[in-house]
């Protein structure tokens, strides 16, 4: 805007459009204000928590059927793309529950899924 503004220009259109993000700067910096940031729980807490939600929905159907409950609000949808299906749910804590379903193959994970990125390296 200041090259616009030094290279000469409709003065009159340039300065209203200056004024518009001025407003909108304050209004982000008012808005930010008020907020303080979520903390981020430990990840020795989060891998945890997912180790028992393994083990919770390794025991029985109904106890999957719960967890699942708590953590998912409305329905799983799976659309078809070839020989796959992509699946989507929101969940209760503003976050998306999405993922790919492929063929079977012979492989099958020995343990929960979900552990096997406690050993994962941090990025």
């Amino acid at each position: 805007m200041t090259d616009a503004i030094t290279a000469g220009g409709e003065m009159t259109s340039l300065l209203g459009k200056l004024k518009e993000r001025e407003a909108r700067k304050a209004e982000i910096i008012e808005e930010h204000a008020d907020t303080r940031p979520i903390p981020m729980p430990a990840r020795s807490e989060v891998e945890d928590r997912l180790a028992e939600w393994c083990e919770l929905l390794g025991k029985s159907v109904q106890t999957g059927r719960s967890v699942l409950d708590r953590v998912l609000r409305g329905r799983i949808v799976f659309e078809p793309l070839d020989a796959r299906y992509e699946f989507a749910c929101p969940t209760r804590h503003d976050k998306p529950f999405s993922g790919l379903v492929v063929p079977a193959t012979r492989w099958r994970p020995t343990e929960c899924p979900l552990r096997m990125y406690r050993s994962a390296p941090r990025v």
